[in-house]
């Protein structure tokens, strides 16, 4: 009998033989390519077009990939670009990073963004962009007269403060 123990990832199983866990992945159209690694252990899983489109200078497409996935619960699915695309073809993820909560079921579409200033094409079956599953925490907003010290403990961090942008130099 197969011992079976929660990951991290709430709602995910892996099992003591190092069995990774799975994403449920429903394809829309009988054409749509799965999500792949380009190398062992990466962290992003590129996704790909399903059509040929193009993208005007300055303008945003939403491009298919005929995917819909059930990202697990405590989870969050993050589309983030991809760095040939981006320095190739001077076209990003717009809405980087975009966010796919774990109750969306419809089809996945990234909204890219042409930042150069020629006319760009992608092509049906071209990596458009990556795919991160993080955990996250979900913490209730709550309003307080005072924020809590941070990191007293460790000086350089306390130092910080409200200094924001071009505070460190």
């Amino acid at each position: 009998m197969k011992r079976i123990a929660y990951t991290r990832l709430k709602g995910s199983m892996a099992s003591l033989d190092n069995t990774k866990p799975t994403l449920p992945i429903r394809k829309l159209r009988e054409s749509a390519a799965a999500p792949i690694r380009a190398y062992p252990g990466d962290a992003g899983l590129d996704l790909f077009c399903m059509e040929d489109i193009e993208i005007l200078p300055g303008r945003v497409v939403f491009a298919p990939t005929g995917l819909a996935i059930a990202i697990p619960k405590g989870t969050v699915g993050l589309l983030v670009p991809r760095s040939s695309i981006a320095t190739k073809k001077l076209v990003t993820v717009a809405n980087s990073p975009g966010i796919i909560d774990s109750g969306y079921r419809g089809e996945i579409l990234v909204a890219l963004y042409n930042f150069g200033s020629n006319t760009q094409t992608v092509c049906a079956g071209e990596r458009i962009a990556q795919l991160v599953i993080v955990p996250f925490l979900e913490l209730e907003p709550q309003f307080v007269d005072n924020l809590p010290e941070y990191a007293a403990d460790d000086p350089h961090l306390a130092l910080r403060g409200g200094g924001g942008f071009g505070s460190s130099g």
